[in-house]
C-alpha cells in the first residue's frame, strides 16, 4: 500500500477535524441558539446527497481499480483482453459522466423543495427572525455542483489518484474553512455556510479538470470500437447499486437523521448542540478511515488475481490499525468534551451531555470495525452489507418513534445497543460468509 495515499488522506482529515474545532468556536460564539440549530439541520440536509450519490463513487472506484490492475499487472494477457479492458473503462467514464449529472439535478430539485418546506415549518412553529431562504438555496445548488465533481473523482482514485485527491480536497477545504470563518466572525451567519460550500466545490471542480486530463485515459471512440457487452450495466453494475443506494439511504437515517428529529421535538438549541458534536465525530471518524479506505485500492488488487492469503494477512493488520486508531481518537474526543462542559466557557453550552458524547464514542468504534470489513467485501465489487444498513437504520427509526418524549441521552443509548447487537454481528456473518478470508477460499483459488 502507498504510504503517501495514507498520510494525505490523514493530514486532510486531520485538518478537517481541526478546522471542526475551530468552527466548532466561531459558531457557538458569533451564532446565535437558534442559528446554531439552522447551521446544523442545514449540514444535515446536505448529508442527503450521499443517498442520491447511492454508493455508485465505490463502483466506479473499485471497477476501475480492477481494470487497470489487469492492464497494469498483466502485460502477458492477449492483446483481446486489454482491448476490453480499455473500453470498460472507457465505459465508466462515459456512464459515470451520465449519472452524476442527473443525480445533480434530482438532488437539487427534490431536496431543494422539500427540505424549504421542512426547515420553513420549524421556522414558523418557534416564530424564529432569521433570514435563511436564499442562503438555503445557494447551499443546494452547490452541493449539486459537488456531485458533479464525483463523476471524476472516484475514475481518478481508481487510477491510484487517492493522494493527489485527498490533496486537492485539503486545499479547497482550508480556503473555504477561513472563508466560513471570515464570513461568521463577519456578521454574516448562515450565508457563510451557503458561500463556503460554493468556494470550496468550484475549486475542487478546477482542480479536478486538470488531473483528468493528465491521465492517460483511453479514447471515447473505444467504446464504440468495443464488442457489445464488454461492461454490462445491467447485470455487472445494477445489482451492486442496487445494494449499495440501500445501504447509503440507510446510512443517512443512521448517521444524520438525529439531527432534524432532535430540532422537530426537541427544538434548534439541542439540535444545534447534538448537530455540532456529530459534525465532530464525523470529522474525527473520517481520520480513522484513512488507512482503510487508502487499503482499498490494494484490496482490489489481491482480489483480482485471487492471492487470498496475503489478503487475509492485509485484512488483519488494517483492522487492527483502524481499531487502535479509533481507540486513541475517541478516547481524546470524549476527554476534550468533558473538560469543555465542565469549564464554565461559553463553549460549553453549545455541547450536549458527557453521556452523549460517550454514546457517539461507542458508536464510531463500532462503525470503525464493521466499515473496515465493508471495505473489504465492496473490494469484490459486491455490497454484502445492505441486510445490516437495514436492519440497523430500522432500529434507529424505531428508536425515534417510540422515544420522541424520552431524553435524547436515552435515544443515544439505544442507538448504541442497536450497534452493538445487531449491526457488529451481522457484519462478522458477511465476512464469514464471503469466504475470502477461509482456508476454504485459498484452496479454491
Amino acid at each position: 500500500m502507498n504510504f503517501r495515499d495514507v498520510r494525505a488522506l490523514i493530514f486532510q482529515r486531520g485538518w478537517l477535524t481541526l478546522s471542526g474545532a475551530g468552527t466548532l468556536f466561531f459558531v457557538s460564539h458569533a451564532l446565535s441558539r437558534s442559528e446554531q440549530g439552522l447551521f446544523f439541520t442545514f449540514l444535515s440536509l446536505a448529508a442527503i446527497q450521499s443517498i442520491f450519490e447511492a454508493g455508485i463513487t465505490s463502483i466506479f472506484f473499485n471497477f476501475t481499480a480492477h481494470e487497470r490492475a489487469l492492464l497494469a499487472a498483466s502485460p502477458s494477457l492477449p492483446e483481446a483482453q486489454h482491448a476490453t479492458a480499455r473500453a470498460r473503462l472507457a465505459a465508466l467514464i462515459k456512464l459515470s459522466r451520465r449519472w452524476f449529472m442527473t443525480l445533480a439535478v434530482l438532488f437539487s430539485l427534490l431536496v431543494g423543495a422539500c427540505g424549504y418546506f421542512f426547515v420553513d415549518a420549524a421556522v414558523r412553529r418557534e416564530s424564529l427572525d432569521i433570514h435563511w431562504q436564499t442562503p438555503y438555496f445557494l447551499l443546494i445548488a452547490s452541493i449539486s455542483l459537488s456531485l458533479l465533481n464525483l463523476s471524476r473523482i472516484p475514475i481518478l482514485e481508481g487510477f491510484g489518484k487517492i493522494a493527489d485527491i485527498a490533496n486537492f480536497r485539503l486545499r479547497s477545504s482550508v480556503v473555504s474553512v477561513l472563508l466560513l470563518w471570515v464570513g461568521i466572525a463577519a456578521g454574516w451567519g448562515l450565508w457563510a455556510l451557503a458561500i463556503c460550500y460554493l468556494v470550496q466545490n468550484a475549486f475542487m471542480a478546477v482542480q479536478i479538470a486538470v488531473a483528468f486530463r493528465k491521465l492517460a485515459l483511453p479514447a471515447p471512440s473505444a467504446v464504440e470500437s468495443a464488442e457489445e457487452g464488454a461492461l454490462n450495466w445491467r447485470t455487472e453494475i445494477l445489482p451492486v447499486q442496487f445494494r449499495l443506494a440501500g445501504s447509503y439511504f440507510c446510512g443517512y437515517f443512521i448517521a444524520q437523521a438525529v439531527v432534524p428529529f432532535t430540532l422537530h421535538f426537541h427544538g434548534a438549541v439541542t439540535a444545534g448542540q447534538v448537530g455540532l458534536m456529530l459534525s465532530v465525530f464525523n470529522a474525527l471518524a473520517s481520520i480513522v478511515a484513512s488507512y482503510m479506505y487508502a487499503a482499498a485500492p490494494k484490496y482490489a488488487e489481491y482480489i483480482a488475481h485471487r492471492n487470498l492469503v496475503p489478503l487475509a494477512s492485509f485484512f488483519s493488520r488494517v483492522t487492527g490499525v483502524t481499531l487502535v486508531a479509533a481507540v486513541a481518537v475517541y478516547a481524546c474526543a470524549l476527554l476534550a468534551a468533558y473538560a469543555g462542559k465542565h469549564s464554565g466557557l461559553p463553549v460549553a453550552g453549545s455541547l450536549p451531555s458527557t453521556a452523549i458524547v460517550a454514546c457517539m464514542a461507542a458508536i464510531g468504534l463500532a462503525n470503525a470495525f464493521g466499515g473496515s470489513i465493508a471495505t473489504l467485501l465492496r473490494a469484490q465489487k459486491k455490497d454484502p452489507m445492505l441486510p445490516m444498513s437495514v436492519a440497523v437504520a430500522l432500529g434507529y427509526v424505531l428508536a425515534m418513534a417510540l422515544l420522541q418524549g424520552a431524553s435524547i441521552e436515552r435515544l443515544f443509548a439505544a442507538f448504541v445497543g442497536i450497534q452493538l447487537c445487531v449491526a457488529t454481528p451481522m457484519a462478522l456473518l458477511a465476512l464469514k460468509n464471503s469466504r475470502l478470508l477461509t482456508h476454504r477460499s485459498v484452496a479454491a483459488a
